[in-house]
């Protein structure tokens, strides 16, 4: 789940509502997807165009003051270990560490077994590490179908994952329909239109609201194009009754559907640019779209909780954690490895708490590490912990996030802060590495950090910061099989824990 970037999904999770983790764009037509870049402030660093990793850290003087010493301790964090908890996370036996399938229980009890390892007490239930609570799933049952025919029998066999994807929850759903296609350009007004028996092609930033009208216009599907050029897995929803089946289609399915119609991308995509309205036309093909689903199902997840006790009693705790579940296996076996998003935050909320046993550092507050399950479906495990803890900003300081930190086109990372609180502990963190000699490259954003976890804490009055690599999205690995843990940089992961660190570093020790 920000992502991405990833990536908003109020939840990143349902097929219409997913957005990703970083302020983006997208030119919903054939386009590729454009970045709006974020004005730097906080560190003020530079933004090299090429960067594609992050420079090493310069050594600063022996430390002596308590902030100093803290700075020291912070930099001691190893990315290249964090590197190796995400290869082991990442691998295909995990399965995504999706909720429902065995890959996530094992990922579970990795992350207990290595909390434990790291001196962390049991935080769960029964006095284990394991917070257990119910998810409901949707998958598809079969590997689903999009078929064009044209006039003269010809046939075109689209690929499922590389030319489109079925997305499903709302008025989306399951089915086997043929119809004839239609474009209906940005798909405003279907009034002067007839779509009944049609198989509706449309460029709209809301298929939510597009495919109701749709359904209720008579039309037999919908097909919206997303200008990608590999299409990103995002979780279903249950669909309601009546709904009908939805697919998108990446930059070749595009391509695909406008053969013979008379249209090229290159005239749309000049329409696009030059703002001017999209026409609706006839495609050459009958679509023939098949949707298989299972029923909806209640399954069992499991948040990891690990308590690093405080030496004071009654002190508000400090929160950090990082989302370990992700998008699930497809029908075919294919594996989503997951490890930018987010075995990347794992490892680095695990790093964290293997830092602070080597060094023997014992926060005046509690310092609470989680791993949460859930997150894809709605950010269900961070809402379940908050409302089961009733976590407040009396019970709970400040909340940490981490989540896709180990890859990202941007040379900054960015470091989200929700409340004053959180807002001048960032700032002061930033200012003490700097001082320090070894200023990080950050950018300082105000507000939540996109549909990710610290939301469930925001929305309970606790102070919260999330970190995040932006530009995620670029390269299509984000809930693709492409995000493997070749593929993330060790540098990254270090820079993101020794900020995190810092963090912790400072906030912990304090009354």
């Amino acid at each position: 789940g920000q992502h991405t970037m990833c990536q908003e999904s109020a939840s990143r999770y349902a097929w219409w509502q997913r957005g990703p983790q970083v302020t983006v764009r997208w030119f919903l037509l054939f386009l590729v997807p454009v970045t709006l870049t974020i004005a730097a402030c906080g560190t003020n660093a530079a933004r090299p165009g090429a960067a594609t990793s992050t420079p090493a850290i310069t050594s600063t003087p022996s430390p002596s003051s308590p902030d100093e010493q803290a700075v020291a301790l912070a930099r001691r964090f190893d990315g290249q270990q964090a590197l190796e908890i995400v290869t082991t996370l990442a691998d295909p036996a995990f399965m995504g560490r999706h909720v429902g399938t065995a890959g996530e229980l094992a990922g579970a009890e990795f992350l207990a077994n290595a909390f434990a390892e790291a001196g962390l007490e049991p935080g769960g239930d029964d006095h284990s590490f394991l917070q257990s609570f119910s998810v409901q799933v949707q998958e598809l049952a079969e590997l689903p179908m999009l078929e064009l025919t044209g006039p003269g029998a010809e046939t075109r066999m689209l690929r499922f994952r590389g030319d489109f994807r079925p997305v499903f929850g709302g008025a989306a759903g399951g089915g086997d329909i043929t119809g004839q296609g239609l474009f209906v350009g940005s798909g405003e007004d279907l009034s002067e239109l007839d779509v009944t028996g049609k198989v509706l092609v449309v460029a709209a930033a809301d298929l939510r609201d597009f495919v109701g009208r749709a359904r209720d216009a008579g039309a037999l599907a919908v097909i919206g194009t997303t200008g990608q050029a590999t299409l990103l897995k995002s979780e279903g929803r249950q669909p309601d009754p009546g709904s009908i089946p939805v697919a998108r289609v990446s930059q070749s399915g595009a391509v695909a559907l406008l053969e013979g119609s008379g249209h090229t991308r290159q005239e749309l995509n000049d329409k696009i640019r030059a703002e001017q309205p999209l026409p609706s036309f006839p495609l050459a093909w009958t679509v023939h779209l098949s949707v298989s689903l299972r029923p909806p199902a209640e399954v069992e997840a499991h948040n990891v909780i690990g308590v690093l006790p405080g030496t004071s009693e009654g002190k508000p705790a400090i929160v950090v954690g990082a989302h370990f579940e992700e998008i699930g296996p497809d029908p075919d076996g294919v594996v989503y490895p997951a490890a930018n998003d987010n075995a990347s935050g794992t490892a680095v909320l695990v790093q964290l708490a293997r830092l602070f046993r080597e060094t023997a550092f014992r926060p005046v507050a509690p310092i609470v590490f989680i791993a949460w399950s859930g997150h894809e479906e709605g950010l269900v495990g961070s809402r379940f912990y908050v409302n089961d803890r009733q976590s407040s900003e009396t019970t709970t300081r400040f909340y940490l996030n981490l989540d896709t930190v180990g890859q990202g086109a941007d040379p900054l990372l960015e470091v989200h802060a929700a409340g004053g609180t959180a807002r001048a502990l960032v700032k002061e963190v930033s200012d003490l590495f700097r001082s320090q000699g070894s200023p990080l490259p950050i950018r300082i954003e105000e507000g939540p950090g996109g549909a990710t976890d610290d939301r469930a804490f925001i929305e309970a009055g606790v102070p919260a910061i999330s970190l995040v690599w932006v530009d995620v999205l670029e390269d299509g690995r984000l809930h693709t099989p492409a995000d493997t843990a070749d593929t993330v940089d060790a540098s990254k992961l270090e820079v993101t824990g020794q900020f995190a660190a810092g963090i912790l570093l400072l906030a912990a020790r304090r009354n």
